[in-house]
């Protein structure tokens, strides 16, 4: 059973300058400690009848609110005081398992009754940051942004959110020109939060507003997939592509990701010499590596021998890094804005080269994963060793990832090779050219248009 226990404290760590201090509720689970602020109404002394919220006393003033016979107006904020602590209490006890993160959604939720959706939306987006899921927060913060433009959240509860109150929203966003993919982009972190509120017991499943339209429910639009894979031919008349050489770096850098089986550019570029053992790469995903230990299963993937030579030509031997787009004294959002900024200048160089080698499709880095994938399987690759690499979740499962290297593995790596064997190269080899000699010199913030 786990074991709390909860106070009304004055915090005296920062004072204001009229020497007032924030008044706050501790609250200890476990012996781990933290602090709530709160607040309370009094009646404004300018204004009859009128009242202001409070949120700081001196310490001669809170000596008297927790005066065993206290007056007015004291007395009333010692009952708001022990209506705070009640209420804390009550949650935690109702909660099975507490934790910090589920008590101050509930408890800092300033909706009557459904739960606050921009607290929730506020407490889960913390979360992220302070586990560096800067991705996901970003995506929540976009979520939260536009459903209060236009519907406005920051009052409604979840209670209020309906079937017809999403239709609403839908209809606003085509009415703007958003497309249904992004209308399932915002949608789907509010789901998850709906999700959340369940567990918390929030709501009740009968106030849950997703599911299937037969059932008066909103169902988040899914976008046709248009996106097909590159020929083979394709991938082939890019890597033969010849011109700018920042161009053809941004390329390589593709190329690279479709060998890896489109592994995406934020594990592509902080990728660690130590991951790479011979011809074999051990990754976690960015985007999984915040799961519980037991599920976090490395995939194993077979770097083919052209794969090793774009790593011969661009990596630093003598960095901790594969390749010095980011380095160790960058924070995550430094690491996380030098990707997006090397991927989106990728993105601008593929559609450069597209436009001279005359190919149709509007290219840009998530095409790797697709014709990878196409590729594999076109070669002979079982759909199981291209799911496991690419880390997708199957019907019943969460997300299995490649423990072992099988058969099929190796051949899924060698499959995307698209010429003949080429010299490897082991790092710190006197032999492997170093990053002022052939490597990436600087990323610019944008790629030089070749006319």
């Amino acid at each position: 059973m786990t074991n709390f226990s909860t106070a009304i404290i004055l915090e005296k760590r920062n004072p204001l300058k009229d020497k007032t201090y924030p008044v706050k509720l501790r609250v200890i689970i476990d012996r781990v400690t933290r602090y709530y602020s709160i607040e309370w109404e009094i009646a404004d002394e300018k204004e009859p009848g009128k009242k202001v919220k409070q949120k700081y006393l001196t310490q001669a003033e809170f000596d008297k609110v927790e005066a065993p016979k206290a007056r007015e107006p004291y007395k009333s904020v010692k009952q708001a005081f022990n209506d705070t602590e009640k209420k804390a209490k009550e949650l935690l006890t109702v909660m099975k398992n507490p934790t910090f993160d589920q008590f101050k959604r509930l408890f800092t939720s300033k909706a009557s009754g459904g739960g606050n959706v921009w607290k929730y939306y506020e407490t889960y987006i913390a979360e992220c940051k302070n586990e560096n899921r800067l991705g996901t927060a970003s995506s929540y913060e976009c979520s939260r942004k536009s459903l209060n433009d236009l519907k406005g959240i920051e009052t409604a509860n979840f209670k209020q959110i309906t079937p017809e109150w999403l239709r609403d929203y839908a209809k606003q966003m085509k009415t703007k020109g958003r497309s249904i993919s992004t209308i399932g982009i915002y949608l789907r972190p509010l789901r998850s939060l709906f999700n959340t509120a369940l567990r918390d017991k929030v709501i009740t499943l009968d106030l849950y507003p997703f599911g299937n339209p037969k059932d008066g429910k909103y169902r988040i639009p899914k976008s046709k997939n248009n996106k097909r894979p590159l020929e083979r031919s394709e991938i082939k008349a890019l890597a033969s592509y010849s011109g700018s050489p920042i161009n053809e770096m941004y390329r390589d850098f593709f190329l690279l990701s479709y060998f890896l089986v489109g592994l995406n550019f934020m594990d592509l570029l902080t990728l660690k010499w130590k991951q790479l053992d011979g011809n074999v790469l051990q990754i976690i995903r960015k985007k999984t590596e915040h799961t519980t230990e037991n599920d976090q299963k490395a995939i194993k993937l077979i770097v083919n021998d052209e794969a090793l030579e774009i790593i011969k030509q661009y990596g630093n031997p003598a960095g901790v890094y594969i390749f010095e787009v980011v380095n160790m004294k960058d924070n995550p959002e430094q690491i996380r804005r030098k990707v997006q900024n090397f991927n989106r200048n990728t993105n601008q160089a593929l559609k450069v080269i597209a436009k001279k080698l005359d190919l149709s499709k509007n290219i840009s880095t998530v095409f790797a994963r697709h014709s990878s994938a196409s590729h594999g399987i076109n070669t002979g690759s079982t759909l199981a060793d291209i799911q496991q690499a690419l880390g997708h979740k199957n019907i019943t499962t969460t997300s299995n990832y490649i423990s072992g290297l099988s058969e099929g593995a190796t051949s899924l790596g060698n499959s995307l090779k698209l010429k003949e064997t080429v010299p490897l190269m082991e790092p710190g080899t006197e032999t492997a050219e170093t990053q002022q000699q052939q490597g990436i010199e600087t990323v610019p913030e944008t790629v030089p248009v070749e006319r």
